[in-house]
This record gives C-alpha cells, structure tokens and sequence, in this order.
C-alpha cells in the first residue's frame, strides 16, 4: 500500500536535510555528487501547473526515473480505470513532469472535478522509481433542482434557456459553481425582459449525500418595473409623440401595452427598436445622418400605474403599484436631405431603370432612406431571387454635399452597387420524412420542377399550398427546406423535410333516446387515401327508429390536373311520432306510450317515417388553371362548382294501409313529397398558414364566396348568396413558431325565392317559411358562431296563432263521447238546429271566428351576419388560450305573407279536448252566460248573462250559485273541427338587423391525439341576453344563461 504523500515545499530549510541525508549515505562520491544533488533538489522540488513532488525522504533523479504506479485518489463516483483511460503516462514510463501536467490537463476537461482542489503528486518508488498519484475532487450530481419565488417566469420556459445558452444546470447533471453563476446571470436577463431587472438571484447547494446535491435558486423578484415615460431630446423638427409612435417593442405604460408588455424595461428590445425603428423612421423622412444616443433609465420609485387615472384599486391589467422608470433617449437629428444623383453599377438582367422603378425615388425628392433600404436589402433580392440569382448581394453608397440654395438642407448622391451572382437551376427536388404518402402528392402543389430557373417566390407558395394540403405538419421554408448549391455548374438541390399527420379518424356514438330510440353510429375518415391524397369518409348510424348513411369522395387531382372533384350521397330514415298520434282509437297503443318504457318498446309499425336521400357532386380548380397561371393571387385562389340534389318524403305509418279506423293513426297534415335540385358557384381565396400546434392558424387570411341557385327542376326556387373573410394577424412573438395571434371572422348571407312553386304553396306545413325551406333558414347560436348561446336559440320567432273551424254542428246533452242530441221538442222545432247553429265556427275570419290557442315558433331568418373575433395565447404544445367576442344578428331582410296551416276534421272532443268546441261558440256570443262551459236552457231559452243574474243570483254576480238548478237543462255544441294554424311571419319578435346578441368569454383549447380536433372548455358571458319569460312572447320560456362554462369539442373558425 502506497503511503499518502506529503506536499514537498521548496524552502531552504528542506534542502538542507535533503543535503545532510545524502552526504551520510553517500560520502564516498565526493563532491560532484554533492553539486549534482543540490542541482536536482532544486528543480524539482517547484510546482508545475498542479504537479508536486514530496517526502523530504524521496530519492533525487540521478538520471532517467521509471514510474511505477500510476493512481487515482479522492474519486468515489467515477471509476478508476475510466478516468486512466484519459491519462497517457502509465507504470514503465520514462517519467516525465510535462506529460504529467498534460494528463492534469485532460482530467480537468473531463469538467469532473473541482479545478482548485485537484492535482496530480509523486512519491518514491519502492524499486527506486515513482509512483505518481491524481488526488481528484468530484462535483456533486445535481438530484434535485428547485427554484423558489419565480412567479414571472415559468420554470419550463427557465430549463429551456439553460439548454439553448448551454448553461450545463439541470438535474443529473454535474454540478459546478461556475455553471450555477451563469445559471444566475440568464435568470437575471429573463427577468428583467419580463420587467423585473432588480430581481435577485441567490444560489442555495444542500448537500444529499457525497456525491450528490440539491440545487436552488431563491428568487426575490421585487416589483415589476414598468416604463411610465419616454422622453426624448434634441429632437427639434420631430415631435415626441411622432419617434415614441414608431417605436414598435417598447412603449411607455397604457392599455394596450400593459397587455402586450410593451410597457416593461428590456434594454435589448429598446437598443433594436431605437436603433431599427425610429431611425428607420427619421431615415424615411431624410435624415440620413440621424444618430441615437445611449439611453437613459432614470428610477422613479414605487408608483401605482394604471390606464385609469381614477382606480386606485389594484386590477390585474387596469392598475398595479410597480417601480417606475423614465426612459431619456438624447437624438441628433442632422440635415434633412433630398436625392441627388441616382445610379446603379453591376446590374445585368434589370436596367438601371427597371431598378430605380423599384426605388421609387427621383431627384429633389426629400431621400426616404428607410424606403432605399427595403428595396436594397429585400424588394429587389426578392425579384433577384424569382429569376434565379439566389446570391444577391448589394450595398447603396450615400455621397453628402451641402445644398448651395439652402443651408439648412443636405444632397445625398445614391450609389446602387449589386452583385448579381450566378443564374441557379433546379437539379433535384426531393422529399424526406414521406413513408406513405407518395413523392407524386408533394410535387404537383410544387410550382417548381427539375431543369426549371430556380423561383425563391415559387418556393414559398410551393410549401404553402403544400401546408394547406393539411396532411403534413407544418413545413417552415426555413428550417425544413434544405437548399444545396454547386456554384461552379450554378445548380441548387432542394430537400424538403416532412412529417406525416395521422390520417385516419375513427369514432363511435350511440345511446338511446325517448324520442329517437335507441342507435349505434360509426364515422371514419381519412384524408390521404393510399398516399394519393384522396379523402374518402363514411358515416353509419343504425337504430330501431332512425337509419343514415353518407359517403364523400374526393379526389384533389383529376387526370393529372389540379382539378378537384368529388362526389358524395346521402340516405336517411327516421320514424316519429305524428301530431294525430294521441288521436288514435287504438288504446292499447295510447296505453303503451303512457308507461314508462312506452316510448321504446312502442311497435314501430305506427309511427310515420321521413325518408330523404341525395347526393352532391362538386369540381374546383385554381384560378391559375385559367388565368395568370404563376401568379400568387391565382395559385391562392380556387373556383367551383356544386350540384345537389335531395328529396324528401313522408309516409303514414303502416298500421294505415289497413284502413281499420279503430287501429289507424290520425294524419293531421298533410305533406308532399319535395325536390330540391340546387347549383352552387363558389370562389375561395386562402392564403393561411397553420400553427405548429395543429389547432389554430399563425397567419394569412381567407375569402369565400359563394351563390346558390335552387330552381333546376325540383321544386324550390331560391337564390342564396353568401361571404365569408376571416383573417389571422400574429401580435406578439411573430417570429416564434407559435406566435400570439389576433384573429377575425365576417360572416353574412342571405337567402329568399324568386319564385314559389305550387308543391311549395300547397305544402300546408311549417316545413316551408316564405317559400324557404325551414333547414335552410338561418339560426345562430353554438360553439361555432355565438358561443354563449345554446344551439339554434338566436333568430325571429314568430306568432303561431290556431284557430278552429267546424262542420255539422249538433246541440248534445254530453260534451265527449258519442253525441246524443238533445230532445223534450217537438217534432219539426226549429229550437235545436238554431242552438246548433252557436256552433258554426268560421276558423281565422268570417262572421264567427274562434281562437283556441296563441302559441310562437322559432322560424330562423333570411339573413344573418356574424363577426368573431379572438386573440390566441399558445400556452404549451397542443395546449391554446383564446380570449374571444361574438357578435351576430339574423333577421328578416324580405318581407312574407301569412302562412295558413289547416288540418283534417276530426270529432272535437278528441282533437280540441271535451267541452272546448262549446267554450268558442260562447266566446263569440258574449251576451250568453258562460258560466258552466254549456249553454243554459232554461223556461224555453238560451240564458244570457242578465237573464242568469236576475233568476239565480238575486241581481248581483256575488250571489250567483255554485251548482245549477235540475230545471236548468245544459246543452254542448259538437260536431267535426278543423285547426287552422296562422304563421305571422311580419310580426315575428327578434326579426331586426338591431336585434344582435353577442358573448365574451376565455375558451382553453386542447388538441387530441387521432381524434385531430380540440377539446375546448369555454367560460362565456352574454351581455345582452334576453332569457326566461318576456312581455313580447307571452307564454314562452327562453333558454339559456347570462353566464357559464360549456364544453366541447371542435372549433369556431
């Protein structure tokens, strides 16, 4: 065991023993060895770099030394044939303190070990050698990593600045004091960019066990610093309020940049936004020599600051105490200069005045520079770039004079200098990432092919069309394209990165329902079918009571073309019960629909049955297949044409077919069969770019619109034209991948009849308003317009009036049942056919008109506009924040006649209730006593009031009797009654454009996997809700809240 050395110190005292040890041992060799051995002791009993000899014992190298061992102490985590791999002196060397010092070196690299406590030593060998020992001091793991008081900041956002700045601090990592320093200093920087530039940073090391260590930043944050005022001076021909409103990053304290952070103190931001902004603003009014001093942060103290002068209350966002700072920027201003001499030097393919168009600029002309600058730097190397010379260079060279004709301002001669390069072409184009979908897919939304001048303006439409494609991530031009030059050939290769998107969506519903039954449905879709890029979808829904079917095809390119075209069906059945249900004689069906489980063990054989089926066929292709064929507005754009076609019809239920009247259901409208045979032209402009996330989109805008015309045979005929634009601007972090955006959508469309068939006339239903049919009408109110509302709730509701008429009226002694005539007259009176006669009801008008019931009906409207509007807030991966207002309106654009529904006759006892047909007739009589719901015969006559009061109530309706007297005979008017129902689509309530309703709210939206739609939480608030019951609509209870939650899946737009 080799025993632990002592530090050889070079002081004369040692190399005196040193001397006196050797002269007793070796005195035969006289006194060269003498000299040589003092030579020896003093050279190395100095420090190299780390390296010590020791042991005052130690024998003195006469000649070459041998090492004999070669050790690492002080290591417990790390083994010590790992870390001797590293060293290169091993036992048998030559020793050799140079290389000693280099093996130090390479431990130290390692960053390992504590560079101030580790060294490498040497003792004597036991065969007259040296034995050379590495003592070395680990650094700890880091096992735990905390930080404490950072609220401004979050820790994920914090671990991700350490990894990008390669500050080495995260847990299982080595932990080193050097590192944590710098761990400080990027926490400081984070900080004080979110307005807290005095924060303080303070390192805590809690030791775990010998080789480990728990980490934490204490953070005391202190007050957020907030730019209250930013003054400038020097400025004589600018206003303050002119350089403060170019400033873009920075801004002092208000509303808007309370929101956006401007209002907080980041000195990078500032230097870029002065330096940048303003003096591109001073440089666009021709102040070329403007210049920028350093600014000045001067502390105000801890103040409340607020957009409201008069809240003193602390509102997140309104106001808040901080600490204060004013900002004094001192400005140069110079000459303000006009052009002078204009010229370009190295140009080919442009003329000089082809470029100087570009510019825009002529002589006297005060010189905009910022403009100068565009054109130089970007305008022209984009026009460079769509020819081709990808390695545009050029510089503008500004000579200054004096102006002789006026002092106060300066000529500026312009010098373009453009260095043309190479004319590239496209040798490759190749796509990597693509395991399914084919390489054919990708390189027809491609403007750019093999052998073609290379586009650079071709290139970003090319990944735009192929992001709207929607079956790849989204491809950033500049990170996921690959471009590779061969400056000799003047060649460029294209390599375009992709990932796929999951292409197939399944989903399953099902349940059971009173009114539907019980049914199981499945959806599937997928939206690159066999990585051609076909979409193919299919539903299935299968039930007791209800069946549908529908299957879409779409094939994006037709015969090589970039014409889509597409075709899709639709079949459904459903069953329900009819409005004479309740009518029916058969009581043992009336009976099975009174239990409890009525409604689904109910044969289906006596509900009626809708049947509709259809199909659509559509083409579309880009606008460019016919005009302008590389331009960036037609390859955006796409027009089409729609063809649908649908009919729908109504059978009895099958229990009819019999024609038994004990067992059949009552049909109390009737309805025909109805064709719609529709064309619809569209045009759709759609420059938008989707976000990383999946869910939303960063930028671009849309333009749909639309015109449908139903008339080619069937048998509506109606015109609906309609608009959409929606639009995303990012706000905030624009050249992040997932930037804060502001985002709107305008909606409006409207719809009405050039003409209305008889079918349509004669339809004696509701199904129909104004010649539209009802599914056609608009309606507002869902997560996918107006989000605080419930579905379909938002539109004219209008007053539904039923009337009755009747036929055959007869006098009867019972008021349900089969009618018994009344009788004690003689034969051939004409008494019983004049009471009879009470009984003629005349239904909406005539001579006795009889109201039974005043009712309301929500029949949607012509026209609708919308707006909504959003700022997005992406949060974390699939995770968004959207704060978000509605606002729409639908109304009546197009005045319309009063719709007349009139049933079938039926006995009114069992289609208006016992009783209810002699209720009317007295209504129509006032002057008769109404009092028993009968006429009174009484002494050979009607009863009327005064007659009723004078006989029974002692001349005063106080004392009127509860009963009647047995010589009062009361007498019910029966007979057939026919309901006619009256649509009064003119006085429909909430049927004005001013009639809008609007929500506010916060929606958190999340992102599924294989479902590829958000999850959305939505809190709302709807300032002008009109709820429960209301004077307008007397009878009808309102849905919905003024405020809450909903949750739901999909998105608004």
């Amino acid at each position: 065991m080799v025993k632990r050395p002592r530090l050889f110190e070079s002081s004369p005292v040692m190399h005196a023993s040193g001397i006196v040890f050797i002269m007793q041992r070796f005195r035969a060799y006289g006194l060269a060895l003498l000299s040589l051995a003092l030579f020896v002791s003093y050279s190395f009993g100095k420090d190299v770099d780390g390296y010590e000899s020791t042991n005052s014992a130690a024998p003195k190298p006469a000649a070459q030394q041998i090492v004999e061992t070669v050790d690492i102490q002080g290591n417990r985590r790390l083994r010590d044939e790992d870390l001797i791999y590293y060293i290169r002196t091993r036992p048998g060397d030559v020793y050799d303190p140079a290389a000693l010092e280099r093996d130090l070196k390479e431990l130290l690299s390692l960053n390992f070990f504590d560079k101030t406590a580790t060294r490498v030593l040497t003792t004597e060998g036991q065969r007259g050698g040296v034995n050379v020992i590495f003592e070395v001091r680990e650094w700890p793991i880091i096992r735990d990593l905390l930080f404490t008081g950072l609220k401004a900041v979050q820790e994920s956002d914090v671990l991700k600045e350490f990894r990008e700045k390669r500050v080495g601090i995260s847990k299982e990592n080595i932990y080193d004091p050097v590192k944590a320093r710098a761990g400080v200093r990027v926490l400081r920087e984070m900080l004080a960019s979110k307005g807290f530039p005095n924060a303080k940073v303070e390192v805590k090391e809690e030791e775990i066990s010998a080789t480990s260590i728990a980490v934490t930043f204490a953070i005391e944050q202190g007050l957020k610093s907030r730019i209250i005022d930013i003054d400038f001076t020097g400025n004589e021909h600018f206003k303050d309020s002119e350089l403060k409103g170019a400033l873009t990053l920075v801004k002092q304290t208000g509303l808007v940049s309370r929101v956006k952070g401007q209002d907080i103190l980041d000195l990078r931001k500032l230097q870029y936004d002065l330096q940048k902004n303003v003096r591109s603003y001073m440089f666009s009014k021709g102040y070329f020599q403007a210049r920028i001093g350093e600014p000045e942060v001067v502390g105000l103290g801890p103040k409340r600051t607020g957009y409201l002068p008069f809240v003193v209350i602390p509102l997140p966002v309104i106001s808040s105490v901080d600490d204060t700072l004013k900002i004094v920027v001192p400005v140069q201003e110079g000459k303000v200069f006009r052009v002078g001499s204009l010229k370009v030097e190295g140009n080919s393919i442009f003329s000089e005045q082809q470029v100087l168009s570009y510019v825009g600029l002529k002589t006297g002309d005060i010189a905009d520079g910022k403009r100068l600058q565009d054109v130089v730097y970007e305008d022209l190397k984009k026009v460079y770039g769509s020819q081709g010379f990808i390695q545009y260079n050029a510089e503008f060279e500004p000579e200054f004079k004096d102006n002789p004709t006026n002092p106060n301002e300066g000529i500026v001669d312009i010098k373009i200098t453009i260095d043309e390069g190479k004319q590239f072409t496209l040798r490759r184009l190749e796509f990597v990432g693509n395991t399914f979908t084919r390489d054919k897919v990708m390189r027809r939304e491609f403007l750019l092919n093999e052998g073609d001048i290379y586009n650079d303006n071709y290139l970003d439409i090319s990944v735009q069309r192929l992001n709207q494609t929607q079956y790849f991530d989204p491809i950033d031009p500049e990170q996921d394209v690959e471009k590779r030059t061969d400056e000799e050939q003047g060649d460029v290769d294209l390599i375009v990165k992709i990932k796929e998107k999951g292409r197939q969506q399944i989903s399953f519903n099902g349940g059971i329902s009173g009114v539907g039954g019980s049914f199981f449905g499945l959806e599937y879709s997928t939206n690159n079918l066999a990585g051609r890029g076909e979409v193919l979808s299919f539903t299935v829904g299968v039930g007791n009571r209800q069946t549908n079917f529908q299957f879409s095809y779409t094939q994006p390119y037709f015969r090589d073309r970039p014409i889509s075209v597409g075709v899709s069906a639709f079949l459904s059945k459903y069953k329900f019960f009819g409005e004479g249900t309740v009518f029916t004689r058969n009581q043992d069906f009336l009976n099975d629909i009174s239990t409890p489980l009525g409604q689904v063990t109910v044969n289906e054989s006596n509900l009626f049955s809708q049947d509709t089926l259809g199909f659509n066929v559509f083409a579309t292709a880009p606008l460019s297949e016919l005009y302008f064929k590389k331009r960036p507005f037609s390859q955006f754009s796409r027009i089409g044409l729609t063809y649908q076609f649908s009919s729908t019809s109504i059978r009895d239920p099958e229990v009819n077919a019999s024609g038994d009247p004990n067992i059949t259901i009552p049909v109390i409208y009737e309805q025909p069969d109805i064709l719609t045979s529709r064309v619809i032209g569209t045009f759709v402009y759609d420059t938008r770019r989707p976000a990383p996330n999946g869910i939303d989109t960063n930028s671009g805008q849309q333009l749909s619109v639309s015109l449908g015309l139903a008339g080619l045979g069937g048998d509506v005929r109606t015109v609906s034209p309609s608009v959409q634009f929606s639009k995303f601007i990012p706000v905030r972090n624009k050249k992040s991948k997932s930037p804060h955006v502001f985002a709107f959508r305008l909606l409006g469309g409207t719809i009405w009849p050039f003409a209305i068939t008889d079918t349509i006339k004669n339809a004696n239903s509701i199904a129909f308003i104004n010649g539209i049919p009802a599914y056609e009408r608009y309606y507002l109110g869902s997560e996918t317009d107006i989000r605080g509302y419930q579905s379909r709730s938002i539109g004219p509701i209008a007053p539904f009036d039923t009337y009755v008429t009747s036929q055959n009226p007869v006098a009867t002694i019972n008021p349900s049942g089969t009618p018994v005539p009344i009788s004690g007259f003689p034969p051939g009176s004409p008494i019983p056919g004049e009471i009879a006669a009470l009984g003629q009801l005349t239904g909406i008008s005539g001579e006795h008109p009889a109201l039974l019931a005043k009712n309301f009906r929500f029949i949607g409207g012509d026209t609708q506009l919308l707006g909504n509007f959003e700022y997005r807030i992406p949060i974390f991966g699939p995770a968004t924040l959207a704060v978000f207002a509605d606002v729409g309106t639908v109304f009546n654009w197009h005045k319309g006649e009063d719709q007349i529904i009139n049933s079938t006759f039926f006995p009114d006892d069992t289609f208006i209730g016992a009783g209810r047909m002699t209720q009317l007739s007295l209504a129509n009589a006032p002057v008769l006593e109404p009092s028993f719901g009968a006429l009174l015969y009484y002494r050979g006559r009607i009863m009327t009031r005064t007659d009723f009061v004078n006989e029974f109530c002692r001349g005063s309706r106080i004392g009127c009797p509860t009963s009647l007297s047995p010589e009062v005979q009361t007498i019910y008017l029966r007979g057939d009654v026919q309901q006619n129902s009256i649509l009064r689509i003119n006085e429909s309530a909430f049927s004005k454009l001013t009639d809008y309703k609007s929500s506010v709210g916060v929606e958190l939206r999340v992102q599924v996997p294989i479902v590829n739609v958000p999850f959305r939480l939505i809190y709302f608030y709807n300032p002008r809700a009109v709820l429960g019951v209301q004077d307008v609509l007397p009878g009808i209870y309102l849905p919905g809240k003024k405020s809450g939650f909903r949750f739901t899946v999909g998105r608004t737009f």
